[in-house]
């Protein structure tokens, strides 16, 4: 336990703030602000909706960081016994987690099936599950996190909180896999507007349907943009979130 306080007070106290109420003084310059560990609320789990996360969940999110945020990946500066131990001190801020690690209580893990081999042939029935869900009030009729709703996104702490743009997979924070679609699908990001849809979605093929056109509104492969072409080609290759973009293609192209 002292070895994760060590390192959680020189390295996460200035986001997360001494007493991990997210309140750190860096906390207030960033759009996405840190994670308040005191209500044990965590978007990124392997558990259930409403479940607290596994321990290895949070050692996973402290080693790969969070995309697309401030959070860097920590697995580059500190050993894995450190991660583990900044990962278990995480929890004490939190009298929730406290409560159920002293009853012994271990939460659901969300079973997640294997994906069809056919997934892409499920794209055009995921359409409507998308369409069905309404999930372009917030995502926007092209997946560009535009929707009408996105403007007024909140997190439960009441920052403002951005949809995701769906039509570049490598930005996901949960992960781009198959399997961390459906998992975020199915359990949500818990304190976010983002809702599980284990109820609304009992059909396992529509479950991956909906995984198969989210992927679809991404490249195959990702964009580049090499440093020779940046002059000519940045004002049409980086997009709003400084993601880049296809290239066009070229002229004659089909």
């Amino acid at each position: 336990m002292r070895e994760g306080q060590k390192v959680y007070l020189e390295q996460c106290a200035m986001c997360h703030g001494i007493r991990g109420d997210g309140k750190g003084f860096l906390a207030a310059g960033f759009d996405v602000k840190p994670r308040d560990f005191q209500r044990g609320l965590y978007r990124f789990r392997s558990t259930a909706a409403g479940e607290l996360p596994a321990i290895e969940d949070i050692e996973q999110r402290v080693r790969l960081g969070v995309k697309d945020s401030t959070m860097p990946a920590w697995g580059e500066f500190l050993t894995d016994a450190q991660i583990k131990a900044v990962s278990r001190y995480l929890v004490v801020f939190s009298p929730r987690f406290v409560t159920a690690w002293k009853a012994g209580k271990k939460p659901t893990v969300l079973p997640v099936s294997k994906p069809p081999a056919d997934l892409g042939a499920l794209a055009a029935r995921g359409a409507g599950v998308w369409k069905k869900l309404e999930c372009a009030k917030c995502h926007g009729k092209l997946g560009l996190g535009d929707g009408p709703s996105a403007a007024s996104l909140k997190d439960d702490w009441g920052h403002a909180i951005r949809a995701t743009d769906l039509t570049y997979k490598w930005s996901f924070k949960n992960g781009a896999r198959p399997e961390d679609m459906y998992r975020t699908f199915i359990s949500g990001l818990d304190g976010t507007p983002m809702p599980a849809y284990a109820g609304p979605l009992p059909d396992e093929t529509d479950r991956w349907a909906l995984v198969a056109f989210v992927l679809s509104l991404s490249p195959e492969t990702r964009p580049v943009l090499h440093a020779n072409e940046l002059a000519a080609q940045r004002a049409t290759r980086i997009g709003r979130r400084g993601h880049v973009m296809p290239a066009a293609p070229a002229k004659g192209t089909p």
